[in-house]
């Protein structure tokens, strides 16, 4: 079983103080080169607590960087590429509280997101 992070999950997951890497008790940790991207351009542009959010990320990511499973997404942008990954995938997770992508990805795959604020639950 695979779990693909999305930037705002893992966003999220810091804010909340909550160690995004416990998705990795559902399935292997899947991270698309674009979620980090976009955790790099948050860093340098973001709001001033969305850069520090944002810059922790990285620093966990790299070092974890053994923890993950680096892919790059065939789409352009980070939602349609998750949404075009999972298609072939039957043994797949996506992690993420993007409503929209929720709504794509809907019947398609299983989605770990956090409820209450607190811990990691399944929609």
């Amino acid at each position: 079983m695979e779990v693909l992070l999305d930037t705002n999950f893992i966003l999220s997951c810091l804010k909340e103080k909550i160690d995004f890497l416990q998705a990795e008790q559902f399935g292997n940790l899947v991270l698309p080169l674009q979620v980090i991207d976009e955790l790099r351009k948050k860093a340098e542009k973001g709001k001033r607590k969305e850069r520090e959010v944002a810059k922790l990320a990285l620093d966990i990511i790299q070092e974890n960087k053994g923890n993950f499973k680096i892919i790059k997404l065939e789409k352009k942008f980070v939602d349609a590429g998750i949404v075009k990954y999972v298609q072939d995938k039957e043994k797949i997770i996506v992690a993420t509280l993007d409503k929209e992508l929720k709504k794509k990805l809907k019947g398609k795959t299983r989605i770990l997101t956090l409820r209450a604020r607190k811990k990691l639950v399944f929609d």
